[in-house]
């Protein structure tokens, strides 16, 4: 009888055990993708110059924004999709914009400014790397192939990004006619490039943001993520003011 306790008491500490380091490592784990969160903003110099175009639009009252209530997800692989937290983030971004002074319109005609934000979850997988180089190879079977007494490694990478960005307005529309009545016509089916565009109708973005970090492809965990990251990104872009 007392072997058996004993034998008992062996397995329960054991299991107690196991329980207690799966916990630290499904803990540990989720600590690691959290930090990998980064958050990059950058603004135009030349627009955000003292007495440059973002003054002088101040000066003239035109500070009215219109924050797009649809965030699409971006894969690469299927149909680009509405995110179901396009609320979250909107609301996240609008907030962020009436604390700096702006004030918030419902209609895009009306808007001095554009905010527009898209998720980018990218996934690289089959990348191969040769120990001692820096060379990645997307293409795994040429490596197999030719040298097969080499060590490789397979890689998948997967990244979350939510890109934002600041449009001014007067130039997403005249880019938008010329878009619709010039290249359209002449360019059937076609996407132009910066290059096609001529000067006078490109989109002017003076402040774009990015919350960076690994993809766990739980839409929870990666959603929360970003919206937990996203107002850092108005914070560290305190010359967006318009009470400066």
């Amino acid at each position: 009888m007392k072997k058996i306790l004993k034998r008992s008491t062996l397995v329960v500490i054991v299991m107690a055990g196991v329980l207690l380091f799966s916990s630290c490592m499904k803990k540990s784990l989720i600590d690691t993708y959290d930090k990998t969160y980064a958050v990059h903003t950058a603004g135009n110099p030349a627009f955000f110059a003292t007495g440059a175009q973002f003054d002088q639009m101040i000066a003239q009252g035109k500070t009215k924004v219109y924050v797009n209530p649809s965030v699409y997800v971006v894969t690469g692989h299927d149909d680009a999709v509405v995110s179901s937290y396009s609320k979250g983030i909107a609301d996240e971004i609008t907030k962020a914009m009436k604390n700096y002074g702006y004030t918030i319109v419902d209609v895009e005609d009306d808007a001095d400014f554009v905010m527009n934000a898209v998720n980018i979850k990218l996934y690289f997988s089959l990348i191969s790397w040769v120990p001692g180089s820096a060379y990645l190879d997307p293409y795994l079977a040429f490596w197999g192939g030719y040298y097969p007494w080499l060590p490789i490694y397979t890689i998948t990478v997967a990244t979350n990004v939510l890109r934002v960005e600041m449009i001014e307005a007067e130039s997403l529309r005249k880019y938008r006619d010329w878009y619709v009545n010039t290249w359209m016509p002449s360019n059937p089916g076609k996407t132009p490039g910066k290059a096609h565009v001529p000067a006078e109708y490109q989109v002017n973005i003076p402040w774009v943001a990015e919350v960076i970090g690994d993809l766990e492809d739980k839409n929870v965990n990666d959603n929360t993520r970003i919206l937990v990251n996203l107002p850092s990104a108005f914070v560290q872009s305190s010359y967006l003011d318009v009470n400066h």
